[in-house]
């Protein structure tokens, strides 16, 4: 990202270059952590954060949009998406107290993969803030059926099927 002057797509494609899925797939959560951090630069001023001017993004990349809280997840090709919703969950989730702003990103998505992709990413903030089963599925509480599965599933709880389900 400081190499392209955090221009996602550019990035993105240099990450496709390499050779494994889990190496692709790792260095697109990079990149959309980059982007998180300079779009928080860009929307709260030059040098805050820590950033450098090395790492300063170029004149015309717009890295924040106030009237579209999905970008850049919603201007990339579909194959990058995952990434791009679970880092930016992630980011917004980062503290138990800070859960319901994830909740609320997630709420907001239409009803589909990413959407569930990005229940299984607060799931995955979940499993590290609590330890046992009962809390995690708690906080993986919603009234849409799917999003509290793909929660429960990022957070790692083992679901048991109800008694009239069973083999």
């Amino acid at each position: 990202m400081m190499c392209h002057r955090y221009d996602v797509n550019a990035s993105l494609k240099d990450c496709d270059r390499l050779a494994g899925d889990w190496d692709e797939r790792s260095c697109y959560s990079g990149v959309f952590m980059e982007h998180n951090m300079g779009a928080s630069m860009q929307a709260f001023g030059v040098g805050m954060f820590g950033m450098h001017r090395h790492s300063m993004p170029a004149a015309n990349v717009v890295l924040f949009k106030p009237n579209d809280l999905h970008y850049p997840c919603d201007a990339t090709p579909a194959r990058y998406r995952r990434e791009c919703y679970e880092g930016a969950v992630r980011h917004l989730a980062y503290a138990p107290s800070e859960l319901p702003r994830g909740v609320a990103f997630c709420k907001s998505l239409p009803e589909g993969e990413s959407r569930s992709r990005c229940w299984d990413g607060v799931g995955l903030q979940v499993g590290g803030f609590f330890s046992d089963s009962a809390s995690r599925q708690r906080a993986c509480q919603s009234d849409v059926i799917r999003d509290v599965a793909a929660c429960v599933e990022g957070a790692g709880v083992i679901q048991s099927l109800p008694a009239r389900n069973r083999p």
